[in-house]
């Protein structure tokens, strides 16, 4: 009977951890670690152009009807955007915090038609590279990651005039590296142990820089401006974590 009785108890002492490991919640995802991976999305950016001034060079003659008597305009470059991600995420509890760089070719342009004339001259802008290097901080749920996110931001844009001669047409521009910063947030989810997909919003600001455009033709020759430019991108994303 004491044999029976001790065997009894000594099957429920395994068998109590066995259903305990059944019945327990499975162990919660893990976000730690380095990550790459592809981005692409939409953007919407405000070209603000300031303080337009002309500029003849000694000896080039005045065309009439050349100066349209504005000083400033604005257009939106908008266009898709396509490009890589590096990051990495630390996780204590249901925190996790990162660090996130990212950089896209972008296609968005626009031109103002306000700022043209009769004699062919129109002028365009472009954002060519945008990238940003950036904190993230959200809260898990187990597979599913809530964050906000913020940091510097940086692109290449650029001024374009095409100007109309009898000869021909003339393309000319000036390109210059912006850096600003930019706040955002999204929504990751780890679709396996190794990959996440993410939706993304960012706001920013590029701040402003001075930009030169020469014709190098006949009149007006020169044309300089300061440039503000800031805009919103949505964009997807599609991670691998190591």
């Amino acid at each position: 009977m004491k044999l029976l009785a001790a065997s009894a108890l000594a099957i429920g002492l395994f068998a109590v951890p066995a259903m305990a490991a059944d019945i327990a919640p499975a162990p919660t995802y893990s976000w730690d670690g380095v990550y790459i991976g592809v981005v692409g999305g939409y953007t919407w950016n405000n070209f603000d152009v300031s303080n337009i001034k002309f500029q003849d060079l000694p000896g080039d003659p005045y065309i009439p009807g050349r100066d349209l008597g504005v000083t400033s305009w604005s257009t939106n470059m908008d266009g898709g955007s396509l490009g890589g991600t590096l990051g990495w995420n630390y996780q204590t509890g249901a925190l996790v915090i990162g660090l996130e760089g990212d950089i896209s070719y972008d296609w968005a342009n626009g031109d103002n038609n306000k700022y043209s004339d009769s004699a062919g001259f129109k002028s365009e802008a472009e954002m060519n590279w945008f990238g940003t290097a950036r904190v993230r901080a959200g809260y898990a749920f187990d597979r599913a990651l809530i964050y906000a996110t913020g940091g510097l931001a940086y692109g290449d844009v650029e001024g374009k005039i095409r100007d109309q001669y009898p000869s021909g047409t003339i393309t000319r521009s000036d390109s210059n590296g912006m850096w600003g910063w930019t706040i955002g947030g999204g929504l990751e989810y780890a679709v396996t142990d190794n990959v996440t997909i993410k939706g993304e919003y960012l706001y920013y600001d590029l701040g402003d820089e001075d930009f030169s455009v020469s014709e190098g033709a006949g009149g007006w020759n020169r044309i300089t401006s300061n440039v503000d430019v800031n805009g919103s991108i949505v964009r997807a994303g599609l991670n691998y974590r190591f």
